[in-house]
């Protein structure tokens, strides 16, 4: 169950590493996925498998039925929950300090960083973001708009991302420890704390290291922010992650732990697991498909807002995405307006109302204005949108537009640029 619930719940990363670059290039970044959760799989599924196979019980059935059909539904993040029930389950059922009970510890750790964490992103994203951006607004010296820093040339702004935040970075510190720990069969003790807060400390000043580097040198932002960054940044963390663990570790012997006779395995059962394996993947290939592709709004605003913007007299002309906010922009005499797609999850809300300054801003979202970003309307309809793609539905996200226009814009049609977000 654990071979088949970790190949399905990295499915969706494993494919949208193969479709942005190729197989051969997504193997040697390990699929964008660390080698960290790699290696505490691996250690977690030995130490699952040193014990004897014993009887199941009624329980046990009813346990592997609900994660076998979690892992047959085509939503990947579910085979992780599933993974998280699995371990729960194992933990009260074992002996302690088996290598079962130990080898669940490591599965439910991996559960951090694949699910735990990307959950309290969504949840608290704007905050976390922000964290980020404080910190390296410190170091670069330059203004900051939420989780945008202006460049120390004074050229544009920093928008960190998502992929940018240390959060993950600090989710991989704990798995690592956790891994370690289990691994050595070391007891816990309130020592540890230190150490796992040192070990996230280290990765995340890593990180906020890297994009402050990006914000005072932008003439070399391409080469920090693309591959050979990430991988220099990659190695790093994975080598002071390891580093401060061990040394958290080397001040305690392991404690005598449960042996046993390694377990086999029947053909059948091989197969078996094969074969639920292949139908498993088999029912996410159709929303992998679509969620490799290109998420984008609904096809034809942009074209259909310039048009709008011309019949009214506008000379118009595509928005440089400088900084991360592509759209067009459009003049009439004193009028100028703005308008740029923006991330339905709000991400680039402090961006915008830097960008837009003393100027009128508004929001348009599925035929409707708004003052502020909707963002329980845009947030629903995109991870309603990505739940859809999953299941091999093609519904595209509604567009979610910010319109940045000067005092002077008496006779803009937002009211025609609003029916345009709707339909």
């Amino acid at each position: 169950m654990a071979v088949v619930g970790f190949a399905n719940g990295i499915s969706d990363r494993v494919s949208l590493a193969v479709a942005e670059t190729d197989v051969a290039a997504a193997l040697l970044s390990t699929f964008g996925i660390s080698v960290i959760v790699w290696s505490a799989w691996a250690i977690g599924l030995v130490f699952l498998l040193r014990p004897p196979l014993q009887p199941a019980s009624r329980l046990d059935g009813i346990i592997a039925a609900a994660a076998l059909l979690a892992f047959l539904l085509p939503m990947a993040p579910l085979s992780w929950l599933a993974i998280a029930g699995l371990a729960m389950h194992i933990l009260r059922t074992s002996p302690r300090s088996s290598f079962l009970q130990r080898g669940a510890w490591i599965l439910l750790a991996l559960t951090v960083p694949m699910l735990w964490s990307r959950l309290l992103f969504v949840m608290l994203s704007e905050a976390i973001l922000q964290a980020d951006a404080i910190l390296v607004g410190w170091i670069v010296g330059t203004p900051r708009l939420g989780n945008a820093i202006q460049f120390a040339d004074e050229s544009g702004y920093l928008w960190i991302a998502p992929g940018c935040s240390s959060l993950a970075n600090i989710s991989l510190a704990f798995l690592c420890w956790a891994t370690i720990a289990k691994a050595l069969n070391r007891p816990s003790s309130l020592g540890d704390i230190g150490w796992v807060v040192l070990a996230c400390t280290a990765v995340a000043l890593i990180n906020v290291t890297r994009i402050s580097l990006m914000g005072l040198y932008r003439d070399h932002f391409d080469l920090l922010h693309g591959p050979i960054g990430a991988t220099a940044a990659s190695w790093l963390t994975l080598g002071a992650t390891v580093t401060i663990c061990l040394l958290g570790m080397r001040r305690d012997l392991p404690v005598p732990s449960y042996t046993g006779p390694p377990v086999t395995f029947s053909p059948a059962l091989v197969g078996g697991v094969g074969l639920v394996l292949a139908v498993s993947l088999a029912f996410k290939l159709p929303g992998l498909m679509l969620l490799t592709s290109p998420m984008a709004p609904a096809p034809g605003f942009s074209g259909e807002a310039a048009r709008l913007l011309e019949q009214h007299g506008f000379e118009v002309q595509q928005v440089s995405p400088g900084e991360n906010l592509a759209g067009i922009s459009g003049t009439a005499g004193a009028c100028s307006v703005r308008i740029n797609d923006v991330m339905p999850q709000g991400w680039q809300q402090s961006l915008v109302a830097g960008i837009a300054g003393d100027h009128h801003l508004v929001y348009l979202f599925n035929g409707k204005k708004y003052s502020e970003q909707p963002l329980l309307h845009t947030r629903a309809d995109y991870y309603w949108s990505k739940l859809n793609r999953y299941a091999g539905r093609n519904v595209p996200t509604r567009p979610v537009m910010a319109v940045i226009f000067t005092p002077a814009c008496d006779d803009l049609p937002l009211r025609e640029l609003a029916d345009l977000s709707g339909r």
